[in-house]
């Protein structure tokens, strides 16, 4: 029995890996997808209009500086608005929103302060309360902290005029690499998601989307009642309702359009930010939106990905007792060299997130450090950990019923690397 659940754990190990290494690369498994994925070459003449919804709370470190950002765009201002939706107790943040709007003279932003008896007062409350108020064709989404390119508005415009696209999802990239010790791994997470495993959930049609920087039809998000206020990955449960309804999604990836963020900034933030991450795949699990795409092979994608913490968690628990049986229990020779497969899948997987992190280097023009490749083996093992105890605590909170919003904290990391 125990042999039986050894090669099952082992067999198990090496198909998530297999599949990990296919999705990461499926991108330059065809020389015409990186081509297809870029921004347009030449932008159409501007005719859409587009509300920019930015969500904001505690965010007075960075939101000053994203407000700027976001209202130069190199887009006719009567066609584009800024909506800056802040929650009334927040009155920091307000006032930093209200000096940039004052100082950068800023005509075509609005700052909306939501109704304090809501409940709850989240961010997917408060895009919804920004699509009540909004009359334009498009609606985007940028985090406060981001760097957002001042074209990304023409390139959005551009793919809607020229493609049938309902949902345009376009590049989120961590920039700090270099600091703190786990944000390499952090940033190739974002570079492999963005870049290529994005684009081959949207070819199967099963597509949690991210975060920010997605465009979609208003008219299509009212039709789906908006955002779910009681989900904390309001982003991908949006997706797959979409997905369900049939809306027609494309994502794009240039790295001179990407919009940049940071990663967190130590342990304590980055845990909370998983564990809020892998708590809501389980919720929209458990809504079961998954079960009306249309088709198994949509369903069994959605389930992979979403109820990869589970799956995280049981791995994380089971390892060690796998491990001890590896070394303790006499085993067939076929079946020791069989145990020694996962090992050649995370070699072969760390030897790919080396080339990803020169690329990604590469391709974002920033200064070289040879300490993140350097220390990148040595940190594989514990930046695991730090998810699978994510994954555990994600569990255990959903299990237990606590629902409530574990905020990341924000200070500008992403700026400094990007100088």
């Amino acid at each position: 029995m125990i042999t039986i659940l050894y090669i099952v754990f082992t067999s198990i190990m090496f198909a998530q890996g297999i599949a990990i290494m296919y999705f990461n690369l499926y991108i330059w498994l065809d020389e015409d997808r990186l081509d297809r994925i870029l921004s347009p070459k030449e932008f159409s003449k501007p005719n859409h209009t587009f509300t920019i919804m930015l969500p904001a709370y505690h965010e007075e470190a960075v939101l000053g500086e994203t407000i700027k950002k976001v209202a130069k765009q190199n887009y006719p201002v009567g066609l584009y608005e800024v909506l800056i939706i802040l929650q009334p107790s927040d009155s920091g943040t307000i006032e930093v929103a209200e000096r940039a709007v004052k100082e950068a003279e800023i005509k075509n932003a609005t700052i909306l302060i939501v109704d304090p008896d809501h409940t709850p007062l989240n961010k997917p409350y408060q895009l919804n309360y920004a699509l009540e108020n909004t009359n334009n064709e498009l609606a985007v989404i940028f985090d406060s902290e981001d760097e957002v390119h001042e074209d990304i508005l023409n390139v959005a415009n551009t793919i809607y005029s020229t493609k049938e696209v309902d949902i345009l999802q376009c590049g989120v990239q961590l920039m700090n690499y270099s600091k703190p010790w786990f944000a390499s791994h952090n940033v190739l997470e974002y570079y492999f998601w963005f870049k290529s495993r994005m684009h081959a959930h949207m070819k199967i049609g099963a597509v949690p989307l991210g975060g920010n920087t997605v465009f979609f039809r208003s008219s299509q998000l009212r039709r789906v009642k908006g955002w779910n206020e009681n989900c904390l990955t309001e982003d991908a449960d949006l997706g797959l309702r979409l997905s369900q309804h049939g809306a027609k999604m494309r994502a794009s990836y240039d790295p001179i359009h990407v919009t940049k963020e940071e990663t967190p900034h130590n342990i304590d933030q980055f845990i909370k930010q998983r564990t809020r991450w892998s708590q809501g795949f389980i919720q929209v699990v458990k809504f079961g939106d998954w079960r009306r795409l249309g088709s198994l092979k949509k369903s069994a994608l959605s389930i992979y990905l979403l109820g990869f913490p589970i799956f995280h968690s049981l791995l994380i628990l089971t390892t060690p007792i796998f491990i001890v049986i590896g070394l303790v229990t006499p085993l067939p020779f076929a079946l020791s060299l069989l145990s020694f497969t996962p090992v050649f899948i995370v070699m072969m997987m760390i030897a790919i997130q080396l080339v990803g992190l020169y690329e990604f280097v590469r391709e974002q023009k920033l200064k070289f450090s040879i300490w993140p490749f350097l220390f990148f083996i040595p940190t594989f093992i514990p930046y695991q950990l730090m998810l699978g105890y994510g994954a555990l605590r994600a569990t255990y909170r959903e299990f237990k019923g606590l629902n409530n919003w574990e905020k990341t904290a924000h200070s500008g990391l992403h700026r400094e690397s990007s100088k």
